[in-house]
């Protein structure tokens, strides 16, 4: 005969006598559940533009002083096959471009991401290389799986290394 657990919750469960106890798991990633919790998910998209070689097509710098913003999905699309270059610049850049608003993945959220966002991003020098992609072909998309974390005023940028006609980026992250 087993031994009867009762949760928090006021449910029970048993536990065999060999010390097992049948149990189901229920999983979600961080992201949604910061989104669902606290609101505090967004996703930075720049629109689509001519860069020129060495463009920082996207750039977002955390500016809270309280929270990290966790970097977790960049995706990356261009008209042109190129090297992308996904940088932290060693110095507190000076943010100058076109302005991109932070969207909620939470829309039942009215949180404002605590960040600056600008396209075509013209304010940094790149510092540290952290990863560099191929868009190996005209029209390519590149999906990049970089966890970053960004203390208060440190930035990512995205810059391709050719010219083109036609680039867009997406950076999603979360604040925690």
């Amino acid at each position: 005969m087993g031994i009867g657990l009762e949760g928090r919750s006021g449910e029970n469960v048993e536990v065999q006598g060999d010390g097992r106890m049948d149990v189901r798991a229920k999983s979600i990633d961080e992201l949604a559940l910061v989104s669902r919790e606290k609101g505090l998910a967004f996703t930075w998209s720049n629109e689509t533009y001519d860069p020129d070689a060495a463009d920082t097509i996207l750039g977002v710098q955390n500016t809270s002083a309280t929270l990290d913003l966790y970097i977790t999905d960049i995706w990356i699309s261009c008209d042109t096959a190129t090297v992308v270059e996904v940088h932290i610049p060693t110095a507190e850049p000076t943010m100058a471009g076109t302005a991109v608003t932070g969207r909620n993945l939470n829309t039942t959220s009215n949180e404002v991401a605590p960040a600056t966002a600008k396209g075509d991003e013209t304010g940094n020098t790149q510092g540290d290389v952290i990863g560099q992609f191929r868009v190996a072909a005209a029209g390519d998309s590149v999906h990049v799986k970089l966890p970053v974390i960004l203390g208060q005023n440190k930035m990512i940028g995205v810059d391709v290394v050719t010219a083109s006609t036609a680039a867009s980026v997406t950076i999603v992250g979360f604040f925690a």
